[in-house]
């Protein structure tokens, strides 16, 4: 779900997976009382199966697919080398003793080249330089707080809004799909609407709703129309890992409901694997129930409030994630409260407005997600009593000793974050030396981690490394101007340097924690202290914003060598793959270590000739409606382009983890190891008749990443068809032999004499094969036998022997004319020298052959004898 995720990639992964949630927002009941027993069956809602786990329809795999270009664009073979595929060496490699026809450690390469071409391709997508500024308030109003390009303000008497859409910025008759509704700053968000559903700016009808909790909400003068149309179903909302700070907030805004309307507000826990954090909304049921209504962690209830079409309504989800609660506002008046959160979530990631019938019609206005001002004396507003640079205004934070809460104004990077050799430029005023003491300037990563810190600390300025502050030797003096630059370099982690007024400290010294890039500046007053300071004209830059996959010597699973996949933040993707070999019964298996943030990695693992996805494997990727830095997924498939996104486990930095799939196309299935250990065995994506090809994707423009890969190898294992117990022929004294059903595992199944049982302990599985034979016993022979016309032959009365050569007898039966049809057929025993027969064909006749009664001329029918173990006297 998310053109990122469903979420970019529209509720899709869900990939689109909320989503793949989403879509089929799952079958609840709704009872008409909280102490009611009975219910109402909700079918319009997120389906979830019964391992509560995210469904992902195929319409959201095809919505991650258009939408994220990574899936669309399956990469035809020819692409991989330039020639056809099956021409690229270890197309047909000869098995080494443990069965690896793809064995790459990068261990014959040169430390900053591309890896060789065969059998890589790489593709690396390149955007240089980004640069945002001067941003000096000069557009802005005194006394409010600042708004442009995009900030987040936090003090005691305003609300703080970490989202909001009231249509006011948007042209009249505009289409508001896609990337409107997403979360600020870019980033990515639900847009699931096929066929005739549509979200749109329309002018403001008027009116406004009875009450509300935010006086300053106004109805403008523009507003959407969303219209499911006949669809079954259309979503949108926004995603962002901002909202991990949250606290308490309300998500929700006005609605005015249009005829037989049901309408979802979800909140999202997207790591979770019960997804909905909550949810409230508006409840339609033939012939005329309109009700609120809610679902908890003990189920769905109607509420007893109404509500009449054509009428505004400001509904609200007010959420406390440290109680793990929500209650529902409605017109400013709270109508229910205490909710637990839906099982084991505990996160906000995204806000979703659900179309959930065909029938759903609607016009929406204000829709957000704010944090209600809290009352204290902290203050971060616009202010006209100094300028850096010959204006008029700047950004003036007061803490004015209040200890509850933290004033602080966060600008976010109109897109997304920086990478590479970063700047961050802008200029200050302290106040008096004991006034200025506890203010701090952070520069936060993708994931809001306090990559980089300046403080005022009476009577020293000092800089944040590794995670404490450290003295830069120079002191501050009081209303005096401060000319800063952070420089840096993301790759390597450290400061290059912090400049003030034009002298460099904090030279290579480490970050204060890891991060992914830069993406917002954060203005921020100590709690309890008295933090003043003055903010103005500031400035962001980075010198390359592209991808890099290169050799490296840096790090590594084994020898010296690895693969270092970076992807910073380009328009597009970056990739690199190739073609390891085909078969039916195969193994993937490779070793990886992320650096932060942890997350940007996906593998694509096709069929030989990338017809068919077999599975998706996701490394804190947002394959399903949102990233999820730190953990592993992957999908179990339906085999029609559907399936579910399985979590796995977690990861942390500067580890090395080994993920291994080993998959049968004769089950459409494969089964998961992580670090060795059995996770599970899961469906194919679509149907496949071999495993052979594996691209590895960056995310970009989604999150950034930072992987190394080591030690892929691909592992083919060829079993007959069908796999089953081993059968081992054993010599018994005497000169006789007996067989029986055994079981041995063994990782190239072989043809032949061979001792023993066989298992490769450095590969990454066994299988079961079908036959091995033991020295002394004799090879199975495979003869043709007939049915010879010799009555008693081997002196057996009424049989007739099957022997090796065909006899020149003839048997006939009785002539039925043309009156009806006739089969005839045998049935097969085995008799031993005493005399003991057992049957063979299972009490059936087979070979059996048939006449019509309008036929004429012969005909014949054969059958296939089991292996049969027979003694030379049988």
């Amino acid at each position: 779900m998310h053109e990122k995720k469903m979420l970019s990639k529209a509720l899709s992964l869900a990939v689109a997976m909320l989503f793949v949630g989403m879509a089929m927002l799952g079958v609840y009941g709704v009872q008409t009382g909280e102490n009611s027993p009975s219910e109402i069956s909700i079918n319009e809602r997120v389906s979830l199966d019964d391992n509560d786990v995210i469904r992902m329809t195929p319409e959201m795999i095809e919505n991650l697919r258009a939408q994220q270009a990574k899936a669309k664009a399956r990469l035809d073979p020819s692409l991989i080398r330039d020639v056809d595929v099956r021409e690229v060496p270890f197309s047909n490699p000869e098995p080494t003793p443990q069965g690896y026809i793809f064995d790459y450690g990068f261990e014959d390469e040169t430390h900053g080249d591309y890896p060789n071409d065969p059998p890589w391709m790489v593709h690396e997508e390149m955007d240089y330089g980004k640069y945002w500024g001067v941003w000096n308030f000069e557009n802005e109003t005194v006394g409010n707080n600042a708004m442009y390009p995009y900030w987040i303000s936090v003090d005691g008497d305003s609300s703080t809004y970490w989202y909001k859409r009231d249509m006011e910025d948007a042209a009249l008759g505009q289409n508001l799909q896609g990337g409107y509704f997403y979360g600020d700053d870019s980033m990515s968000g639900f847009d699931g609407f096929t066929g005739n559903a549509y979200v749109e700016a329309l002018a403001q009808i008027g009116g406004s709703p009875a009450g509300t909790v935010d006086p300053s909400i106004t109805g403008g003068e523009k507003m959407a129309e969303f219209n499911v149309n006949g669809d079954d179903y259309a979503y949108f909302g926004p995603y962002d890992p901002l909202y991990h700070n949250v606290e308490t907030a309300y998500a929700g805004g006005w609605f005015y409901m249009l005829g037989n309307s049901y309408l979802p507000i979800i909140l999202v826990d997207y790591d979770s694997e019960d997804f909905t954090l909550c949810e409230a909304g508006f409840y339609f049921a033939a012939p005329n129930t309109r009700q609120f209504y809610y679902f908890d962690d003990t189920g769905g209830y109607l509420l007893p409030d109404t509500w009449a079409a054509n009428t505004w309504y400001e509904l609200w989800l007010q959420v406390d994630m440290n109680a793990g609660t929500f209650d529902i506002v409605l017109n400013g008046n709270t109508i229910s409260s205490g909710h637990p959160f839906i099982g084991d979530t505990t996160r906000l990631d995204a806000v979703v407005l659900y179309g959930a019938t065909a029938d759903t019609h609607a016009y929406i206005d204000n829709f957000q997600l704010f944090s209600p001002a809290t009352g204290g004396s902290h203050s971060v507003k616009v202010d006209d009593t100094w300028s850096a640079s010959g204006g008029t205004n700047s950004l003036l934070l007061q803490q004015n000793g209040f200890a509850g809460e933290a004033a602080s104004a966060t600008s976010m990077i109109s897109e997304k974050w920086l990478y590479g050799w970063c700047i961050v430029q802008f200029s200050v005023r302290t106040d008096t030396m004991a006034t200025t003491s506890g203010s701090i300037i952070y520069v936060k990563d993708f994931l809001g981690n306090n990559v980089m810190g300046l403080r005022f600390q009476n009577p020293d300025i000092q800089y944040y490394t590794n995670g404490a502050w450290v003295n830069t030797g120079l002191a501050y003096t009081a209303t005096t101007q401060y000319d800063i630059e952070f420089w840096a370099d993301t790759d390597s982690q450290k400061y290059y340097g912090i400049q003030i007024n034009g002298n460099t400290y904090a030279e290579h010294a480490p970050f204060g924690v890891p991060g992914g890039g830069f993406r917002s500046l954060q203005l921020y007053g100590t709690p309890g202290t008295q933090a003043t300071l003055w903010l103005d004209d500031v400035l962001k830059a980075s010198d390359s914003d592209g991808a890099s996959i290169t050799v490296n010597n840096t790090q590594s699973n084994s020898g010296s060598n690895s693969l270092m996949m970076r992807e910073r933040g380009a328009n597009t993707y970056s990739y690199f793959g190739a073609y390891m070999g085909e078969s039916a019964y195969a193994a993937l298996t490779y070793h990886f270590m992320a650096m932060p943030p942890l997350g940007g990695g996906v593998v694509y693992v096709f069929d030989s000739n990338q017809a068919s996805l077999v599975t998706i494997i996701n490394m804190g990727s947002d394959i399903g409606g949102g990233a999820s830095p730190g953990t592993v997924s992957w999908v179990d498939g339906d085999g029609s382009g559907g399936g579910w996104i399985i979590s796995g486990p977690t990861i942390s930095m500067n580890t090395w983890y080994n993920l291994t799939i080993i998959a049968s196309s004769m089950d459409q299935t494969f089964d998961a190891y992580w670090n060795g250990a059995f996770q599970g065995t899961y469906g194919y994506l679509e149907p496949a008749t071999d495993m052979g090809i594996a691209i590895w994707f960056g995310d970009a423009p989604n999150q950034p990443q930072h992987f190394y890969y080591d030690d892929i190898r691909f592992w083919i294992e060829e079993p007959p068809a069908p796999v089953t117990n081993l059968r081992v022929i054993t010599p018994t004294p005497g000169g006789t032999s007996t067989w029986a059903n055994l079981s041995a595992d063994q990782d190239i199944p072989q043809e032949g004499t061979v001792s023993g049982t066989y298992s490769d302990t450095s590969g990454p599985g066994v299988q079961s094969i079908e036959e091995v034979l033991v020295p002394g016993s004799s090879v199975p022979t495979t003869e043709t036998r007939y049915m010879r016309g010799v009555a008693d032959e081997g002196g057996v009365a009424g049989h007739y022997l099957l022997g090796t050569a065909q006899s020149n007898n003839e048997q006939n039966t009785p002539s039925f004319g043309n009156r009806i049809d006739v089969y005839v057929g045998i049935t097969v025993y085995v008799r031993s020298s005493t005399g003991v027969e057992t049957e063979i064909t299972s009490g059936t006749h087979v070979a059996t052959a048939s006449r019509t009664r309008v036929g004429e001329g012969i005909t014949s029918a054969d059958w296939n004898c089991p292996e049969t173990g027979l003694d030379p006297t049988d």
